[in-house]
């Protein structure tokens, strides 16, 4: 979703939200003759039905009536068990029914993302809190006309938008053709393009930097026209992500199975990666129309009067979605949970010792820029009263797993910080015989710009495009082999999407940790000295 900013500790090349299609791409036949139109067509299509299957099995709770909603959550005392997931979901609704008002989508700078701003100022008048919009601007990316992929030699073939290949957002416009080269390792130091022919498009795998770093290494270092990124191998479908930054030629992310066969198209394997080569019998043309344009977008803050304000505990979620969809999982679904927590906060009467700042960010899925920008803003006197951050990003993905970031991997000064915020999670799961999994600190959501300034962070998350395992089946339930949300960044990403068991479980974590957060008398010490 955008460039790098996490620096070292962003151990995945995206940083952050990157769709992973779920269709196959093309495969050659033994004697070279193409059928692959065939294989193309059938097996996406009983790959879309399984999609199908699993979306309607694995979202059978948003069927569900207000009732059974109701039931998920105990009628006690406990402060978590007043957030209800019956409320969450009229959240949601109201968030699909604003994408549908406005092209179902509710993008940054787009009618619908201003109306989701507006919905949640609504709900926040029921309390007492010092609500502000903090405006800024973005870059807003628009295709003009869909991206075209095509190889012509050593055999010509159109290759399928979203199932072989994505175009990038923030790519640059082009009408190109070229033979290829492959830059050695995965193209995130200069010398991985040495060697190579100039002015030619640069094929180069995913993994360890930014895409947007990949781009300016392959232009800096080999003249790039064009850069083809190319899937882990493990992820059978295309990819589409963002830069992060506008660049000036088009980045098309393709699949592992296309870029394999383009490679021994020229006589190479796809497994040589320690040297650079080049691919002088393979051409292919790539077509791109976009524009840039500037947008005005906003966070919203929310200020509750109490607590000290020498330590700040800042609980956010990203509000926008992508221009594909309607964004219910992602990120309706953190920031419907982060509502209701804050109205229930102040409903509850909480009295916390420290001051809670409840954020709703703009322009995430364009690389982090609502949360950067707040941070970035913030003078160094209000930064060091930042005392963590807590973010939830996809809480609700149909084929879940209950993951937990793993604040142990954060880097000094703030591991042992983040590494408490981890273990209250962990403390939550385990005192409900809840099953949970530990996931990569990546920085690959809004929490990433609290790491850039070294402020303690952590969260919740339960799965984007990412194919669930044996393993996690055997623990979360579900489809071995599906993505944890089969409508990630899609159209179909609605409220019959959700998994509201796995909403449930995750709201209430959150508000566990939010509550035990606040009431610290001493959140330092307890942060930093907590085993």
């Amino acid at each position: 979703m955008g460039k790098g900013s996490y620096g070292s500790q962003l151990s995945e090349d995206e940083g952050y939200d990157v769709h992973t299609s779920t269709t196959t791409d093309y495969q050659r036949t033994k004697t070279g003759i193409c059928n692959k139109s065939f294989v193309v067509m059938s097996i996406a299509t009983i790959l879309m039905v399984l999609i199908l299957i699993a979306v309607v099995v694995l979202g059978l709770l948003s069927a569900f009536d207000q009732v059974s909603l109701e039931n998920l959550s105990q009628d006690d005392d406990d402060f978590f068990n007043k957030v209800r997931v019956s409320a969450i979901k009229q959240h949601l609704v109201k968030l699909e029914e604003t994408a549908k008002l406005y092209g179902n989508t509710r993008a940054a700078g787009t009618q619908g993302y201003n109306e989701s701003v507006a919905y949640v100022k609504d709900q926040l008048k029921a309390t007492n809190y010092i609500v502000t919009e903090q405006y800024f601007t973005v870059e807003s990316y628009k295709e003009l006309e869909p991206s075209v992929f095509k190889q012509l030699t050593p055999i010509a073939y159109t290759f399928a938008l979203n199932s072989n290949f994505e175009g990038l957002t923030y790519q640059g416009s082009g009408d190109l053709t070229s033979t290829l080269v492959k830059a050695a390792n995965v193209g995130c130091d200069a010398a991985d393009f040495a060697g190579l022919t100039a002015g030619k498009i640069v094929v180069i795998a995913r993994g360890a930097c930014s895409f947007y770093d990949k781009v300016q290494n392959a232009i800096t270092n080999a003249g790039a026209i064009g850069v083809l990124i190319y899937n882990y191998a493990e992820q059978t479908g295309a990819f589409a992500g963002t830069l992060g930054d506008s660049v000036t030629i088009p980045v098309f992310g393709i699949t592992y199975s296309v870029a394999s066969e383009l490679i021994a198209g020229g006589n190479h394997s796809i497994t040589e990666t320690t040297a650079a080569f080049d691919l002088p019998q393979v051409s292919v043309s790539m077509f791109s129309s976009t524009t840039i344009d500037v947008a005005y977008t906003t966070n919203l803050i929310a200020d509750p009067p109490e607590g000290s304000a020498d330590s700040i505990i800042v609980q956010g979620s990203h509000l926008d979605s992508v221009t594909k969809g309607p964004g219910i999982n992602d990120n309706g679904s953190g920031s419907s949970t982060n509502l209701e927590i804050a109205l229930q906060f102040f409903e509850q009467g909480i009295k916390p010792k420290n001051k809670v700042r409840f954020a709703w960010w703009g322009a995430e899925e364009l690389g982090l820029k609502g949360s950067a920008y707040y941070v970035n803003s913030l003078t160094p006197e209000a930064k060091a009263q930042i005392a963590l951050n807590l973010n939830y990003d996809m809480l609700g993905s149909p084929n879940f797993v209950r993951g937990v970031l793993n604040g142990s991997q954060a880097a000094e000064p703030i591991r042992t910080a983040s590494a408490t915020i981890t273990s209250l999670y962990q403390e939550f799961f385990e005192d409900n015989d809840l099953a949970y999994k530990m996931n990569e600190f990546t920085g690959r959501s809004d929490y990433g710009s609290f790491l850039d300034a070294s402020i303690p962070a952590g969260g919740l998350q339960t799965g984007a495009e990412v194919v669930k395992t044996e393993a996690e089946r055997a623990l979360f339930g579900g489809l071995a082999g599906a993505s944890f949300d089969p409508c990630y960044h899609q159209a179909c990403d609605t409220v019959e999407n959700i998994n509201f068991y796995a909403l449930n479980d995750m709201a209430h974590a959150a508000a566990y940790v939010l509550e035990k957060l606040a009431t610290q008398s001493d959140l330092a010490d307890f942060l930093n000295s907590k085993k």
